[in-house]
């Protein structure tokens, strides 16, 4: 008498087939997110450098921010999140020294896909004058 059915040996060949094509679709997800974050970010980031260039031609250029205060709601409705962030955090704007000239500028940025602010590497930024 034949018995009817699977071999271990065929369940565990099947179960690494499928765990494989999870894998990849996971990365192509991950990939594909990340790309709309920056896309996202970056768009944001235009919205903002606007907003603080009319801030500058109306107000000068400020020693200090005290966001959201200065641009909301004269320039921006409300101020956006930063998608890289964890949690509902706005994007870093802050007068810091641009390290390419040595001059004080208003630095916007994203955190990146890191989520931290390193000032550099994967962040998204700006500097204004």
């Amino acid at each position: 008498m034949q018995e009817k059915g699977f071999s271990l040996i065929e369940v565990i060949l099947v179960t690494m087939m499928i765990a494989l094509l999870a894998t990849v679709a996971q990365i192509g997800i991950t990939v594909y997110l990340t790309e709309s974050k920056t896309q996202v970010a970056n768009s944001h980031l235009s919205i903002l450098k606007a907003a603080l260039r009319l801030y500058i031609l109306d107000q000068g250029m400020p020693t200090t921010l005290s966001l959201p205060n200065d641009l909301v709601p004269q320039y921006l409705p409300e101020l956006p999140f930063d998608p890289f962030a964890s949690g509902e955090l706005p994007y870093i704007i802050e007068i810091r020294v641009d390290p390419a000239d040595g001059v004080d500028k208003i630095f916007v940025g994203s955190r990146g896909a890191n989520g931290k602010v390193d000032y550099g590497g994967d962040d998204l930024y700006y500097y204004l004058q």
